[in-house]
């Protein structure tokens, strides 16, 4: 009986084990921050040295002083290769400092009308979107389960002098989700599957 009741319980343990690693395995360890004093750092990936090259060839090297209304976001998730999103808004309130910024930053960019708010001015460094799976509700899409994608761009205000600068890259994916990597998203108003059937058309023009 104490044998039975021994071999039982192995079995319960073994089971809950495997589930165990299972969940750990399956579920996405997520970061998040909104910390300007951690601008620069990159985190949270099994491969934080694209995310790094990707996003300082292109963003700035720093939060100058003369940036006023900064509103940052940087997060990861782990599971992919790498799964990230850094997003960076400020205002530039001396009107030559900002001219001169938007010209040496976007230098040889080509700009156009964002398509997600005429008011801005967009210049893409890239702009791939590929989702795998569409989740939806009632007919709308909820989330997008994420394969690939590399979208940079710096979006310019100059009504505000605001500029925005937008890093999101998924590599080796599936697990990532754009309700998760969505500040960019969010921001502009803008469904992800519309979103990658943009990014198509744009590239198969």
């Amino acid at each position: 009986m104490k044998k039975t009741l021994l071999i039982i319980l192995i079995c319960i343990s073994s089971v809950l084990l495997f589930f165990g690693i299972l969940t750990w395995s399956v579920i996405p360890k997520q970061y998040t921050t909104n910390d300007i004093e951690e601008y620069g750092k990159f985190t949270g990936n099994y491969d934080n040295d694209f995310p790094r090259e990707f996003t300082t060839s292109f963003f700035p090297e720093q939060i100058e002083t003369f940036f006023s209304e900064v509103t940052y976001s940087y997060r990861a998730q782990k599971n992919d290769t790498y799964a990230f999103e850094v997003y960076l808004e400020f205002v530039i309130e001396d009107t030559e400092v900002f001219e001169n910024f938007v010209k040496e930053t976007t230098e040889g960019l080509a700009s156009k009308p964002f398509f997600y708010d005429s008011s801005f001015v967009e210049y893409t460094v890239a702009d791939v979107f590929e989702g795998t799976i569409w989740h939806e509700e009632s007919g709308v899409s909820t989330y997008v389960s994420i394969s690939y994608a590399k979208i940079g761009k710096i979006l310019c205000l100059k009504e505000e002098q605001r500029i925005a600068f937008v890093a999101l890259g998924v590599y080796d994916g599936g697990m990532a989700r754009s309700d998760f990597l969505t500040v960019y998203f969010d921001r502009f108003g803008i469904d992800a599957k519309d979103y990658e059937g943009a990014t198509i058309r744009i590239h198969n023009k």
